[in-house]
This record gives C-alpha cells, sequence and structure tokens, in this order.
C-alpha cells in the first residue's frame, strides 16, 4: 500500500480547540498524524503549528480544498496544505565571496537541502565555472551605483522562484524590490561579539581579541540587517588565531548557518509570525 505524506502549517490567533479542529479535519480524511509541533508566541497571542500526515491516497485538489477551506473559514488565510515530496525553487543571489554559493549547490548536489534552483544571479562573473558544473543557471548582471539592476533581478526571480537567498549579496535591495517581489528573502551575515560594523569585520575581531564569532540568518525587511531571525550559531576563536584563521572560520559558520536555515525553509519548519519566527527544528 502506497503512503503519501503531507504537511500543514498555520498561523492564527490562539484559541481553544484549535488543535481538536485540525485533528479531527485530517480524521476525516483518513489522515494519520506523524508529528504535530506547536507554539503558542505569548507577546501576540498567536498560535503557529506544523503537522505531518500520511493517507492511504493521494489528496486530490477537492480534498486539499475541503481541508483548507474549513480551516481557512475558522482560523484565517495562514494555512496551506503541500506534499512533502513537493519542492520549493530557491533562487541565489551572490556577489564575489562564494562560500555560501559552493555549500548551497552541494548540499543540493546530495540532496541535502531539498530544493530545486532555478538560477544563481551576481554581478561577479567569477562564478560561471561553478555554476556550470552544478548545471545551475547563471546570469551575470553589471551593477553601478546608480543602477542596481534591480529590474532585470526581479523579472528573473518573480516568477521562477518561491524565495531568494542571499548568499553574501552585498547590494542592498531596495524596499520597492522588497514589496514587488512579495515571496520570502532570506540573508546571512557575520555576528561577532561585540558586533563590529562596516569593512573588516574580522581584522576588527582581531584587534580588540574577540573570543566568539557567528553568523545569524533573518528575513530580509526594508530595515537593513534588522529582519526577524532565523538561525545563529558561533565558533570560538583564541589569541593564536591569525585574521586569516579568524576569516576562514567566519566564512565556515556563514555557510554553516545557511545551509541549515534553507534546509529548515526547504521542510516548511520556519514560520514567521508578526515580530518573531518559529522554528520547528
Amino acid at each position: 500500500m502506497s503512503r503519501h505524506y503531507y504537511i500543514l502549517t498555520l498561523r492564527t490567533q490562539n484559541q481553544i480547540g484549535i488543535i481538536h479542529q485540525i485533528t479531527t479535519c485530517i480524521l476525516a480524511l483518513k489522515g494519520d498524524i506523524l508529528s504535530f509541533n506547536e507554539y503558542v508566541i505569548s507577546e501576540t497571542n498567536e498560535f503557529l503549528c506544523r503537522v505531518r500526515f500520511e493517507v492511504n491516497q493521494k489528496l486530490d485538489t477537492s480534498n486539499r480544498s475541503r481541508l483548507l477551506d474549513e480551516l481557512s473559514t475558522k482560523y484565517g488565510s495562514h494555512i496551506a496544505v503541500t506534499p512533502e515530496s513537493q519542492k520549493l525553487r530557491m533562487g541565489i543571489l551572490v556577489s564575489g565571496q562564494n562560500h555560501c554559493l559552493q555549500e548551497l549547490l552541494y548540499q543540493h548536489a546530495i540532496n541535502r537541502l531539498p530544493v530545486s534552483i532555478p538560477f544563481v544571479i551576481s554581478n561577479h562573473d567569477i562564478h560561471a565555472p561553478l555554476c556550470q558544473f552544478y548545471k545551475v543557471p547563471f546570469y551575470p548582471i553589471t551593477l553601478s551605483s546608480s543602477d542596481k539592476k534591480e529590474d532585470q533581478i526581479l523579472e528573473i526571480s518573480r516568477h521562477n522562484s518561491d524565495f531568494i537567498v542571499l548568499a553574501r549579496y552585498m547590494q542592498i535591495l531596495s524596499p520597492q524590490f522588497i514589496d514587488a517581489y512579495q515571496n520570502d528573502i532570506i540573508n546571512v551575515h557575520h555576528s561577532i561579539l561585540p558586533a563590529f560594523k562596516g569593512g573588516n569585520p574580522y581584522q576588527q575581531a582581531y584587534d580588540y581579541g574577540v573570543k566568539l564569532i557567528g553568523a545569524t540568518s533573518h528575513f530580509v525587511t526594508e530595515n537593513l540587517d534588522e529582519g526577524p531571525i532565523i538561525e545563529q550559531d558561533v565558533v570560538a576563536i583564541h589569541h593564536r588565531n591569525t585574521v586569516t584563521d579568524i576569516t576562514e572560520k567566519g566564512h565556515w559558520i556563514e555557510k554553516k548557518v545557511l545551509s541549515q536555515t534553507c534546509r529548515l525553509y526547504a521542510e516548511n519548519r520556519v514560520l514567521r509570525g508578526k515580530q518573531k519566527v518559529v522554528v520547528f527544528s
């Protein structure tokens, strides 16, 4: 007997009986719940959940619509039911450094990152051989201080991706681009304690004798590097580390955090609340 697996995600205002209602709806489809993750954000009274369930027969359009309609009527529109095997389309923007790009392409090639990659866009054409090796379409663009070519990037990405990853893309996306794209955009940047802004952050870390460096992934918003945080991690450094050592460790933790973030997002484990992000890892 073949089994079919689905993921239900929901965000709504918390109220009595939500879990009972969800399980009842899945039971009506003769579904078997395999995992049920839920959390209430107390500050905003938001209920978020991720439910993995299986059914004997593939859910047709009418069955999925009935499930969605029944829950949407009670709990609003922030609900989705997707086949577990359905892959999101992940577009990538990258500048000169390729450590994050390499990691994403490698993780995808060995099937640890369950997405499709329809394009890589860069203002540096040095990534063409790497993309060719992994058989990923590469689009080089030429930028200037007065023209970031956002219209061109939007034309490629809007209809060909479900989300965008900034794999060390060193250009600031305008609020107009973010609003026009509409889907999620994920970024990663260094997190050094204490934080050093501007150029050469790892040189600054070395100069001040920092003992921990790290990386943060977050959703892109109109406020630069202030979007809701998804993942963070740190790595220890010590006085014997040179600037080169620190930079290498920084790049390692950046690509680790970003690839992990993309995997969690692709598996529908990252749910955005009004202010916070909940990750069902």
